[in-house]
């Protein structure tokens, strides 16, 4: 099983803040109603409480030195995320020393995010000298549950990560995230790995 690594609450305020920019618009006619308890059950404070064995590799393949890992895997992890009818906004808090904060509309399906991504219509991260764009949307698993993805592409490192957040409706203060990574240029260095989130009470 996951090795449970409980969090501390502490740390100083954030000291990075976000670059933070929607290109375009982009509302998702696919996107309805059917899709609005799953984005409301994103709502809160969350904290991640465990993560497994591949998660140090996971933050390898994005290329971060030793000192950087050890400080994502026992510092203080947490997420606050607030809804506001389609709209999600999700600021990633590390140690209260990462701060990073993103705004995007889940599209539809897929097919919708990749005609996004085609067309630049992407959610622009910056932090720590690295660029992310972003493109999230709602897919389905292979048990036929709604899930949330976040497509992030880095192009100058050379490689796609994809966080998909599983729901489940018996638990609903857990959120189980698969992580997945591979390099752009050839699909090589995969990199998979599970991490999971407990709502703060």
């Amino acid at each position: 099983g996951s090795p449970e690594r409980p969090q501390k609450e502490g740390g100083n305020k954030a000291k990075h803040n976000k670059q933070n920019e929607q290109t375009t618009e982009h509302s998702s006619k696919a996107t309805n109603t059917s899709n609005m308890a799953t984005i409301d059950a994103l709502a809160g404070e969350w904290k991640r409480t465990s993560y497994d064995a591949n998660y140090d590799a996971f933050l390898t393949g994005m290329g971060q030195g030793w000192l950087a890992r050890k400080a994502a895997t026992l510092a203080p992890y947490y997420r606050t995320i607030v809804v506001d009818g389609e709209s999600v906004t999700d600021t990633i808090n590390v140690a209260g020393i990462l701060n990073v904060v993103a705004t995007y509309t889940p599209l539809g399906s897929k097919e919708e995010a990749a005609e996004a991504r085609r067309n630049g219509q992407v959610v622009v991260e910056e932090a720590h000298g690295k660029r992310s764009e972003l493109v999230a949307y709602w897919d389905v698993a292979d048990d036929g549950s709604k899930v949330l993805v976040l497509h992030r592409v880095l192009s100058a490192e050379d490689y796609e990560t994809f966080h998909t957040h599983f729901f489940d409706a018996s638990s609903p203060n857990r959120i189980t995230i698969r992580l997945h990574l591979n390099k752009l240029s050839d699909g090589s260095g995969v990199v998979d790995s599970v991490v999971v989130l407990e709502k703060s009470i």
